[in-house]
């Protein structure tokens, strides 16, 4: 079996480097990675999965996921 894990974020510029919180991450100057293009260099991939229960109050990040679906 093979696994891998990728990032939908590949650079964020924050004010406060001590907070994480969803709702501020979101509305930040995001650099988002190409997740789609990496699955489809994966000819063999079975399953994707995503490591949160819920986008909800996280719109930015709930459209990606949704491309990626």
């Amino acid at each position: 079996m093979k696994i891998d894990f990728i990032d939908l974020i590949s650079e964020i510029v924050v004010e406060d480097a001590s907070n994480y919180n969803d709702d501020y991450l979101d509305n930040k100057e995001i650099v988002w990675r190409d997740v789609v293009a990496e699955i489809e260099k994966l000819p063999n991939i079975k399953r994707v999965c995503f490591t949160r229960r819920s986008f909800s109050g996280i719109p930015n990040m709930k459209f990606r996921i949704g491309e990626i679906e």
